[in-house]
């Protein structure tokens, strides 16, 4: 068998790998500030470790927010997290804008 090292490595490329299935995305504007959600999107984080989330501030007219872009291979859990990110959100006190997927 493979030695047990590598079943280690292997298992922390899981998810990673997949044969080469294509990376697909969902992406959400909000204007909040990143410190005002930066804790709850840690706790989603954790809730999917196979998706990349992540977060690109900004300032348009005079006004702060970030993007939220989720990457990974499955479909079904990047429309789950987009929901849980919609989610806090609203809980936040933001809107959800400009929501795409791919």
């Amino acid at each position: 068998g493979i030695p047990m090292v590598m079943q280690g490595m292997l298992s922390t490329l899981k998810g990673k790998l997949r044969g080469g299935a294509p990376v697909r995305s969902r992406s959400v504007t909000v204007y909040l500030g990143e410190s005002q959600i930066a804790a709850p999107l840690g706790r989603i984080q954790n809730d999917f470790p196979d998706i990349d989330l992540g977060s690109y501030p900004f300032s348009r007219d005079g006004r702060y927010g970030t993007t939220l872009v989720m990457r990974g291979t499955d479909a079904a859990d990047l429309d789950a997290m987009l929901d849980d990110v919609k989610a806090m959100i609203v809980a936040a006190g933001g809107d959800p804008l400009d929501i795409s997927a791919a």
